[in-house]
């Protein structure tokens, strides 16, 4: 079943539906474009309407939120999931290190989005979801996931526009220099190791803050927050001020059995009725052991 926005119109005023889509809903000309196309996208009183149809007090708005496509094809779940947070637009999951995100040629079934559809579908929810952001397979932590595409898009234009933030604890080899600082070097692909990034003046801008949550003998846990979203980029800022992270053997960093980078908060406004969340997600015992030990 698509979800359909349902609004109630309150104000005098008469106003076109297309104009009253961009200032209460925030939507781009190109999204409203494609709502036009789709069979019963737009309808006032449970009627199909032109975007020019003018609002009157009283009439009940009803907006299809996503495109008649079929959800990804769905497997038994294969372990459980942990929701952090759900409603009617949006799920947001912890995701355990070394679960991939996204379906690909090598990895499908055991994938997040695919165990997180079937987890829609048990509830009756024919849904096609969108993933808001990525996770690494190696690290663990939130993972947004948006139930319509509009949704989705505002979401991502929210991160985009520095409206969202989403922290990572990191532990990282060393005593820090500096309780805090910004490291702000380019980055682009390594040319002899595509699955590689490295730091090179002709690379793209890359910003990375970081405050020192608690230092230990021999590593440091670390409050991380980016502003760009490069790939691998908190791992490769890490290692080029010579604190790799632990358990990062791709960038030097000491062996561990996983990647100590957990994304464990975002706040982001929810994308329709723009209420503030705030989401924690706890980190594993494996991540949990080093905050109370060195490192071996």
């Amino acid at each position: 079943m698509s979800r359909y926005y349902r609004h109630i119109v309150l104000t005098d005023e008469e106003i076109p539906l297309k104009k009253w889509m961009r200032e209460h809903l925030q939507l781009t000309n190109r999204q409203i474009s494609r709502l036009k196309f789709q069979p019963d996208a737009l309808m006032v009183n449970h009627q199909r309407v032109y975007v020019t149809h003018l609002l009157q007090k009283g009439d009940l708005i009803e907006i299809k939120l996503e495109s008649d496509r079929p959800p990804l094809p769905l497997s038994d779940p294969l372990y459980p999931l942990t929701v952090l947070y759900e409603d009617e637009d949006l799920l947001v999951l912890n995701k355990p290190c070394g679960s991939v995100v996204h379906p690909i040629h090598a990895h499908y079934h055991d994938t997040l989005l695919i165990q997180a559809s079937g987890y829609c579908a048990k509830k009756g929810e024919t849904v096609r979801l969108h993933c808001v952001g990525r996770l690494d397979k190696e690290t663990s932590g939130i993972v947004l996931l948006a139930k319509n595409r509009i949704a989705a898009q505002k979401l991502t234009e929210q991160r985009n526009s520095q409206q969202s933030q989403k922290t990572y604890y990191a532990i990282v080899e060393g005593v820090m220099e500096k309780q805090n600082d910004v490291i702000s070097f380019p980055m682009m692909n390594d040319p002899a190791e595509p699955r590689k990034m490295i730091i090179h003046e002709n690379g793209k801008a890359a910003s990375t803050h970081y405050s020192v949550v608690k230092q230990f003998c021999d590593h440091a846990l670390l409050a991380v927050t980016i502003k760009t979203g490069r790939m691998h980029q908190i791992r490769v800022h890490m290692k080029a001020i010579h604190h790799p992270l632990i358990g990062d053997v791709l960038y030097g960093g000491k062996p561990y059995p996983r990647l100590c980078l957990h994304a464990c908060q975002i706040v982001f406004y929810q994308p329709f009725t723009n209420e503030r969340i705030s989401i924690s997600a706890p980190y594993d015992a494996s991540f949990q052991k080093l905050l109370v030990s060195s490192i071996r």
